[in-house]
């Protein structure tokens, strides 16, 4: 969805590389094959990325119906935990809809996770929201649960982008809904996101930070920093 753009994310990481640092790509459904790990290699040796952007949807755009977790893809998995980098996926489903395949995904990231502790994940617009949060609090399958439980699997809290169009800021919906994720799972790995610029279309990039910089009076200041940036400095190894 977002172009082959490993070189330009290298170009951009090496200008400023204390405040980018940038993703590799391949293409997800063929990701076990020769050529794709020959990519893996080359963007990690030569072009300095040491975390790769793995697209889940590319399955159902392209009629691949297997897991994450498929024998096909085991080659690309070990090159990966061989490498030490740094998996940010998004995952909302695939290839059916809804929660259903949000599950079926999720259990394979399970069974990955479980197979190689080393491989650190970044789940990128990771909180199931439309899934799972009814009634003012999160209502999580326990094996969805133990998921984000796990020390190697970084969540990204990503919230006006998907309700900015329905929540007024400062999203005391989203308020409520950051205070239950981190009373249930703690602050250690929750990463903050914008998706800058498409946030722009419901609140400027200022606001998408100070709803919780400012609002989010639960949070300690210790715990604002690790959500803000300490704890994506750390799962990307970044020092600045």
């Amino acid at each position: 969805a977002y172009g082959i753009m490993s070189d330009d994310n290298s170009a951009a990481q090496r200008q400023l590389p204390e405040q980018i640092t940038g993703l590799m790509w391949v293409h997800a459904p063929s990701a076990g094959e020769a050529q794709s790990l020959a990519e893996v290699d080359r963007a990690f040796h030569k072009l300095g990325l040491r975390g790769i952007h793995y697209d889940i949807e590319g399955y159902a755009r392209q009629g691949y119906e297997w897991r994450m977790d498929d024998e096909r893809l085991a080659p690309f998995w070990e090159k990966l935990a061989v490498l030490g980098t740094v998996v940010c996926i998004e995952i909302h489903g695939g290839p059916m809809p809804g929660e259903a395949g949000y599950r079926f995904q999720m259990e394979g990231l399970a069974n990955i996770a479980e197979r190689y502790p080393g491989l650190r994940w970044h789940m990128s617009l990771g909180l199931p929201v439309h899934h799972y949060w009814r009634d003012g609090k999160w209502d999580m399958p326990a094996e969805i649960a133990a998921v984000h439980h796990r020390e190697n699997v970084f969540t990204e809290v990503t919230l006006p982008i998907f309700w900015g169009a329905k929540w007024d800021y400062p999203y005391p919906e989203g308020q409520a809904l950051i205070k239950d994720y981190r009373d249930k799972f703690g602050v250690e790995r929750m990463l903050w996101g914008s998706d800058m610029p498409n946030v722009e279309r419901y609140c400027t990039y200022k606001q998408s930070l100070d709803y919780i910089l400012r609002y989010c009076d639960f949070l300690s200041a210790n715990e604002k920093d690790c959500f803000l940036g300490g704890n994506a400095a750390e799962l990307y190894r970044i020092s600045g």
